[in-house]
């Protein structure tokens, strides 16, 4: 299994812990403006070691049927230890001032595999870590060529 979603509709525990979280909702509405939000979507992407396929670089907001000047933040929590070598998130640094780019039907729903990435930096992070996120910032992962699960 590659991906598991619909856990905060389920998951009373995860709901509490995650969704309700003062301290996370704090986060995201300072991000906001302390505007009202709610979760649009909450999935787990596992990666196996020695490979677990790569997320292509993508904008989140992208796969939403929202208006153009709809706010979205991601939320990304590690599971395990996310580094470099196991395929930890990857952002273009202030890509998301770019706006809205086009997506293509490739290898995921994607941005051009042929359009350079601008200052790239890598996010890892602890097991339970998080990283709040612009929806417009291009990010992706690579394949997980550790031992260890991610």
């Amino acid at each position: 299994m590659r991906k598991a979603m619909g856990f905060a509709k389920y998951s009373r525990p995860i709901r509490e812990r995650a969704v309700e979280d003062p301290r996370l909702n704090s986060l995201v509405r300072a991000l906001l403006g302390d505007a009202d939000f709610e979760l649009y979507q909450d999935m787990a992407l596992l990666k196996p070691p020695g490979g677990g396929r790569e997320k292509p670089w993508h904008q989140d907001a992208a796969y939403f049927n929202l208006a153009a000047d709809a706010r979205v933040v991601g939320c990304w929590i590690a599971l395990d230890a996310a580094t470099p070598d196991n395929g930890c998130l990857v952002f273009e640094r202030g890509g998301h001032a770019r706006g809205e780019l086009p997506h293509f039907p490739v290898r995921d729903y994607q941005l051009c595999d042929a359009e350079p990435r601008r200052d790239v930096v890598a996010c890892p992070l602890p097991p339970g870590g998080l990283v709040l996120f612009h929806g417009r910032v291009p990010h992706g992962t690579a394949t997980n060529a550790s031992p260890r699960p991610r």
